[in-house]
This record gives C-alpha cells, sequence and structure tokens, in this order.
C-alpha cells in the first residue's frame, strides 16, 4: 500500500474519532499530495457554513493533461452509483441540488456544463452533454436484447403542485453557424427509420419522421 495513503488513512481515522463522527463517515483536508492517490473505504463528507466574499467550493477539481494522444483520456470527476445482484433500491450516479432557503433571492442553477475551445482548427466534436445507454459493462459480451424498456434519456418532473414554467429555452446567443454548416436547433440527420415516432401526443397521437419529411422542403 502507498505509506502516503497509510498516513492519511489514519489521519482520517484519528480526525472522524476527534470530532466522535460516524465510523462510516471519512472527513477529507486539504492535503499537498500532488499525484498521491489515496485509498478510502467509505464516503467522503463536506458539510459547511460559509460567508466567504470569494467563490465557496464543497469540491473542486482541476485536472490538465500535459502530453497523450487519442488513446489517453482526461475525467475530471467521476461518480459510479451501483446496484448489486438482488438489490432493488433506486440507484444514482450523481445527485445535484440548488436550493434557496426562505428570505433567499438566488440565481439557482442545478447544473452547468461548459465546454471551451481555444483552437479554431480543433474540428473534433465539442458536446455539452453525451447522455449514453448501454446493456452491458465495457468490454462485456454483447447482449441478445436491447434491455432499454422504460428508458428515459431526458425527463423533466416536479413535485405535484408546481412545475417549470418553461421546459426549454434557447439563448438568442446560443446557436450560431459554423464554418462548416448552417446552426440547427434539433438534429435529426442521422436517424435512418422514417417510421421512428418523433413526437408521442395525448389521445394515441404521433408523428412520425416521415410525416415531418413530407412537410419539408
Amino acid at each position: 500500500m502507498n505509506p502516503a495513503s497509510s498516513m492519511f488513512r489514519l489521519f482520517f481515522l484519528l480526525l472522524a474519532v476527534t470530532f466522535d463522527a460516524p465510523a462510516q463517515f471519512v472527513a477529507l483536508a486539504h492535503t499537498p499530495l500532488g499525484q498521491a492517490y489515496i485509498d478510502l473505504a467509505g464516503p467522503v463528507i463536506s458539510v459547511y457554513d460559509t460567508a466567504s466574499p470569494d467563490v465557496s467550493y464543497g469540491i473542486a477539481t482541476k485536472v490538465t493533461r500535459t502530453s497523450g494522444g487519442r488513446e489517453q483520456t482526461t475525467i475530471g470527476g467521476q461518480l459510479n452509483g451501483w446496484s448489486a445482484a438482488g438489490v432493488s433500491s433506486p440507484t444514482w450516479g450523481a445527485a445535484i441540488e440548488a436550493i434557496a432557503m426562505p428570505g433567499s433571492r438566488s440565481v439557482l442553477v442545478g447544473t452547468e456544463t461548459l465546454v471551451g475551445n481555444l483552437d479554431p482548427a480543433n474540428m473534433e466534436n465539442k458536446i455539452g452533454n453525451n447522455v449514453v445507454f448501454v446493456n452491458r459493462l465495457l468490454g462485456g459480451t454483447p447482449s441478445e436484447t436491447r434491455n432499454n424498456d422504460n428508458s428515459i434519456a431526458y425527463w423533466v418532473t416536479a413535485t405535484p403542485g408546481t412545475g417549470f414554467e418553461t421546459a426549454l429555452k434557447l439563448n438568442k446567443d446560443s446557436i450560431a453557424d459554423s464554418a462548416t454548416r448552417k446552426a440547427a436547433v434539433i438534429d435529426l440527420s442521422e436517424l435512418e427509420d422514417l417510421d421512428v415516432v418523433v413526437f408521442r401526443l395525448p389521445q394515441g397521437r404521433e408523428i412520425t419522421l416521415r410525416m415531418l419529411m413530407s412537410m419539408g422542403r
């Protein structure tokens, strides 16, 4: 085991005992580890109040790759929630919340996903949010079934008695033509099945891609 890992395991244990924290909770303090790896067998909990005039962070990371090619991947943070065989409880990969308490006048943003390209010669994809559904683990044996019953890529919900005023809104600067093609709000150009349902309406009514194609120019 990495000596630094052992040392900081002891540090976290002593810190938890000092503050009478539950055994399964691990307090994570700032440590100048550089690239040292810490293996923590338990949750990392950060709970505090702040009145700082600067940006206040609960968790912040910055990973900068200084060399490498397409065979390497850089990930600033990864969160995984798994359910083992026999488990039927809800499982969340990440739950992110922004809440204004009574008396607060804060702007609320549940999640911000930013993509920045500073190189005009970079012609690779720039994707704000990539929703991926799989039916096997990476490198696993292909499944004979899709396993996608009741799967939803984006689901807008609210508690009863309230709801979003607008489900989707585009800012006037949100889309723009690129050097190679016209901007599009929705791109269905890769769909090959013309009978795929584009809009499923109340009372069992549907609008297919074939119907939209017949109305297009």
